[in-house]
């Protein structure tokens, strides 16, 4: 074999060579990975929190909160994976619904009175939105904000909104969405029985809950922008009026359990209407009071009135 022979075959063992240690050095970096990988307590069944999303929820519904102990087993919060609306438990419990005790303005329209709520029920954590409006209506009626699907749904009467309900509960089974009653709306806007009595809802200071006529430039704005309350619900003091399920009447100075407003004859007799809450992006400061309430007639369509939903739990 010649010097050129030689050279070639020198040269061929040596590339095997450095091959081999490359292969051995590859093998052990991926083994250390895989080692590091096996032994970490990463699992795809975890949320960032570490804590596995757990409770009872309604078909067509996703948890985003989990249970806890005061919610019976049922998730905290939940999110309508077809419109994407959230929901928010509120406990059952009694409250003083109303004016207090000590306001000046004690007349039968807000005079206080105690109120039990028997059963929990989910409330909208937002007011509807304009896109959650055309994904189940096919249109946008709202003056404000129609290239923004986060602002709140306006300008529709509380007969567009039994039709929106009627068209988003075709498909659901095991629950459904209505208006919430005048008293679970006070109840959930002051945070249950155990928050912090504040004149608004989540605090004391309007400016950090409510888009109303100081601060809104003449406009709504995109939902939960401002401060949530006590149970994490948001809008519930100003950007729209809100429309509840009842007739508006006087309260009655006796203790209540779940009211459902005025009776029709006392409501076509004062010609009342429906009741509205929570004030407006053009509401002065007491209009966004908890406690504050008005009404309009069914058919009113304004671009300061939306609404948000409710959802009955039935089944402990």
């Amino acid at each position: 074999m010649n010097i050129k022979n030689y050279s070639f075959v020198f040269l061929l063992l040596s590339s095997v060579l450095l091959c081999g240690c490359k292969t051995d050095n590859i093998s052990e970096e991926r083994k250390t990975h895989e080692k590091s990988v096996s032994s970490s307590d990463i699992s795809p069944f975890k949320i960032k929190t570490d804590q596995l999303l757990t409770g009872k929820v309604f078909s067509g519904f996703e948890i985003i909160k989990s249970a806890n102990k005061n919610t019976n087993d049922w998730a905290q919060e939940i999110r309508h994976k077809f419109t994407g609306i959230e929901m928010v438990y509120v406990p059952s419990g009694i409250f003083e619904m109303g004016a207090l005790h000590d306001d000046k303005n004690i007349e039968a329209h807000y005079i206080s009175h105690t109120v039990t709520i028997t059963k929990p029920f989910y409330i909208g954590k937002y007011e509807i939105t304009q896109g959650q409006w055309e994904t189940v209506m096919g249109n946008n009626p709202s003056v404000f904000g129609k290239c923004v699907k986060d602002f709140p749904v306006e300008n529709v009467s509380w007969e567009d909104c039994q039709d929106f309900l009627e068209k988003l509960n075709q498909n659901q089974d095991d629950c459904k969405f209505r208006l919430p009653y005048e008293a679970e709306w006070e109840f959930s806007a002051k945070g249950s029985i155990n928050a912090e009595k504040f004149p608004y809802s989540g605090s004391e200071n309007l400016n950090e809950v409510a888009w109303y006529v100081s601060n809104s430039m003449k406009s709504t704005h995109p939902i939960g922008e401002k401060k949530t309350n006590a149970l994490n619900i948001c809008d519930m003091s100003g950007n729209v009026w809100e429309w509840c399920q009842d007739r508006y009447g006087h309260y009655s100075a006796e203790p209540e359990t779940d009211p459902e407003g005025a009776g029709l004859f006392s409501s076509l007799w004062y010609n009342y209407g429906r009741v509205v809450r929570g004030g407006c992006w053009a509401s002065n400061s007491k209009s966004c009071t908890v406690v504050h309430r008005y009404h309009y007639d069914s058919a009113t369509r304004l671009n300061i009135i939306g609404f948000r939903v409710c959802i009955d739990i039935t089944a402990e």
